[in-house]
């Protein structure tokens, strides 16, 4: 049977910094000639971006000590920060924040913190990056909310956060659909009954004049509005 090596974190900042080989970093600044922190790899990213990407936050806070910028855009629009939230990372994005991670700054498809905090269900997270400029009512280029990707990924919790806090949570997409929508057609019974019960419009129709009871995957979900 053939085996394979395990791969090797070489000497590169980019792949020491993803795994969290705070050491090796230290060394890499410390002894390389003309060695640039703010280092630039194939993909626009710098050694911040790869250790928000791998939620290292001892590696982060040390790179930003070292004066790397903490809103580095890469070849896609993303930042440090926004590469830790949509992984998942709370401590990580917590991090960033408190070291000047800047919440409001979108990728180029519009997504912020925001919505990735919310498409993972994470309170914790979207708490934190609301206190710190993120916009909880904000939209992408396709007019999606974060409600829109709490709902399409069955986070009711955030769903009632949104709600609680005053932000959008019946703002139509640009395919006209409101997260009541998209949890009907999803079958999330328990957020479309909680969507209906903070008064969400229940007679909005989508670009094909369906109304959320007509998009309802299931007959449990269309019974919420009997």
């Amino acid at each position: 049977m053939t085996t394979f090596a395990a791969p090797k974190i070489d000497s590169n900042i980019h792949h020491m910094s993803l795994f969290g080989d705070q050491l090796g970093v230290e060394k890499y600044l410390s002894e390389s000639q003309n060695a640039d922190v703010n280092e630039r790899d194939i993909y626009n990213r710098t050694a911040l971006h790869w250790a928000a990407k791998g939620g290292k936050d001892n590696v982060c806070k040390f790179l930003i000590s070292k004066e790397a910028d903490p809103n580095a855009i890469d070849a896609n629009g993303l930042t440090p920060l926004l590469h830790a939230a949509l992984c998942g990372h709370e401590t990580t994005v917590k991090a960033l924040v408190d070291l000047g991670g800047d919440a409001s700054i979108t990728q180029t498809n519009g997504n912020s913190a925001m919505h990735h905090a919310c498409s993972k269900g994470i309170l914790g997270m979207v708490q934190n990056l609301e206190a710190n400029k993120g916009d909880l009512s904000c939209v992408n280029n396709v007019g999606m909310t974060p409600c829109h990707t709490s709902v399409m990924n069955g986070h009711v919790v955030i769903v009632r956060y949104i709600i609680k806090q005053g932000a959008a949570f019946d703002k139509p997409n640009k395919s006209g659909e409101t997260p009541l929508h998209l949890a009907c057609k999803c079958g999330f019974s328990v957020i479309v009954k909680t969507l209906i019960d903070a008064c969400a419009d229940v007679s909005v129709t989508n670009k094909d004049g369906k109304s959320p009871k007509d998009v309802s995957l299931t007959d449990k979900t269309a019974a919420c509005f009997e």
